[in-house]
C-alpha cells in the first residue's frame, strides 16, 4: 500500500516538472503543409457525401442541421 502511494506521488511530481518547451516551427513550404495535414483532413468530409443509387431510391447523406 505505502509503495503504490509513494509511486503514485511520484508520478505526480514528475507529471508536475517544468520541462523548457522548444518553439513550434514548421520548416515545410504552405504546399507541403497543404498536401501532407490539410487535403488528408479534408477528404474525411469529401468522402462522407455523395450520392448512392439503389432500389430503394436516392438517399441524400448530406447533412440536415
Amino acid at each position: 500500500m505505502r509503495c503504490a502511494l509513494a509511486l503514485t506521488a511520484l508520478l505526480i511530481l514528475a507529471g508536475c516538472s517544468r520541462a523548457e518547451r522548444t518553439p513550434y516551427r514548421i520548416d515545410m513550404p504552405g504546399k507541403e503543409i497543404m498536401g501532407h495535414v490539410v487535403e488528408p483532413a479534408a477528404e474525411l468530409d469529401w468522402d462522407a457525401a455523395g450520392y448512392e443509387i439503389t432500389e430503394a431510391g436516392e438517399p441524400e447523406p448530406f447533412p440536415t442541421s
